[in-house]
């Protein structure tokens, strides 16, 4: 069973936070209509670290200054250079040529819901103490089995898939077990600093795995992307720090839970 005495609004609100972004971006990563668009999902998946930042001011109550709003439309031009690269600044346009808009939409709905869940878990969470990520991560693999069964007819299986998918699997799971911790209770200035550097490091790997060559817009757009997220992250303090101490996604160990 889950740790005792767990705060119900985190284990079950973030718990489907949590379910909801590991659904919607594993889906959009599935649902891609080739491995170019694979590395455009990935990109839009990364917009989390600048959401985190803007939802922290109405979520957590830090202050803001005024760059984390030009940070965020920097870090949104990034993303909008890959995703509508050909179509201009049309939606109409994009929703004609892309090859799967529903890949795209998925991609940006689990930023949205992993920027809400890295507050959140600030904000419920049970502090340094046990979470709730391996049940989180039981309940993301039923909703995918679920999924599976429900389909038309089951996937082949190969050893290198099998093989594959073990890999996955403890990396991301090690991965939301680390975060989560930081996001709890670790040193977030430290932590929100790496994150933004995942976009380029993230696109690279994938580039190399995917076999693609990317065009030089995916680069540009991912380093827009850090950019702005960087701008965004010194632009946020948690009220009542000293002035110099910027923070993280998450901010630092205060009365966030208070409410």
């Amino acid at each position: 069973a889950p740790p005792p005495r767990l705060p119900a609004r985190y284990l079950y609100g973030c718990g489907a936070l949590f379910v909801a972004y590991t659904l919607a971006f594993f889906l959009a990563l599935g649902w891609s209509a080739s491995r170019v668009q694979v590395l455009e999902v990935g990109l839009l998946n990364y917009l989390w670290p600048v959401l985190t930042l803007v939802l922290s001011v109405p979520l957590l109550g830090y202050r803001a200054r005024p760059a984390l709003w030009p940070g965020a439309a920097l870090a949104l031009l990034g993303v909008a250079l890959v995703t509508l690269q050909g179509s201009g600044l049309s939606l109409d346009a994009w929703l004609a040529s892309s090859r799967s808009p529903l890949a795209a939409a998925l991609g940006l709905a689990g930023a949205v819901t992993w920027a809400l869940y890295s507050n959140l878990v600030r904000r419920w969470g049970p502090g340094a103490g046990p979470g709730a990520v391996p049940w989180f991560l039981l309940a993301a693999g039923v909703a995918f089995l679920a999924i599976a069964m429900a389909g038309a007819a089951p996937p082949a299986v190969t050893m290198a898939a099998l093989a594959e998918c073990a890999a996955l699997a403890l990396v991301t799971g090690l991965g939301y077990l680390f975060w989560e911790r930081a996001m709890r209770a670790g040193d977030h200035t430290l932590v929100a600093a790496a994150s933004y550097l995942m976009p380029l490091l993230s696109t690279l790997v994938s580039c190399l795995y995917l076999r693609v060559a990317p065009a030089g817009v995916l680069w540009l757009g991912s380093a827009l992307l850090v950019a702005g997220s960087l701008v965004s992250w010194a632009s946020v303090r948690e009220v009542g720090a000293p002035e110099d101490r910027s923070l993280g996604p998450a901010g630092s160990r205060v009365a966030d839970r208070a409410g």
